[in-house]
């Protein structure tokens, strides 16, 4: 056995290619015509079969082609894909419901920004807390109308941080600008 497909997707490649070049072709048809090649049935037709098993032969495969059954076939797969079709609307109904049951859920949630509040509540809420601060647009909209309590009044402002790096002095060590030659 061989470790790779790659037989079989070479076989793949060569039905994606009669395919472009004949759509309507079955599968049987394509199958039918690889064997011919690959066996070089032609050949073997040509030298030991006469006029009459020949005909013979057209005769036997007019009447496969004739039974229908390729017909069968695309109209089973026809009702198979409308049958998937219609699945899939539901699951795609299904998990849309559940969003927007899970987006009302969320939007009826009350921002917690106090740590003493976070602390009394069950790990469902603190779950519920968590996706609520996920949430990209309605997030936005809530924090403006809640009120900060940070327990400061409004009056005092909170120090500057201080700077990442220290501004450009002439007495800084860092910063000499004086050759060293």
């Amino acid at each position: 056995m061989d470790t790779t497909n790659d037989a079989n997707k070479g076989a793949l490649s060569t039905l994606r290619i009669m395919l472009r070049r004949a759509p309507r072709m079955s599968l049987s048809q394509f199958n039918a015509r690889l064997q011919y090649k690959k066996n070089k049935t032609g050949t073997y037709i040509k030298t030991f079969l006469g006029r009459r098993q020949r005909k013979y032969l057209c005769g036997k495969a007019l009447e496969l082609d004739l039974n229908g059954g390729e017909r069968k076939q695309r109209r089973a797969q026809v009702e198979y894909d409308r049958k998937l079709i219609e699945k899939n609307h539901e699951i795609d109904k299904r998990r849309k419901e559940q969003r927007d049951t899970a987006t009302a859920k969320l939007d009826a949630i009350v921002p917690c920004l106090v740590d003493a509040d976070l602390a009394k509540m069950r790990v469902t809420d603190i779950v519920l807390q968590l996706h609520w601060h996920h949430m990209p647009k309605q997030k936005e909209d809530k924090l403006k109308e809640v009120p900060l309590e940070t327990g400061k009044s409004e009056d005092e402002d909170e120090p500057d941080p201080p700077p990442l790096m220290p501004d450009k002095d002439e007495d800084h060590p860092d910063y000499d600008t004086k050759d060293d030659v």
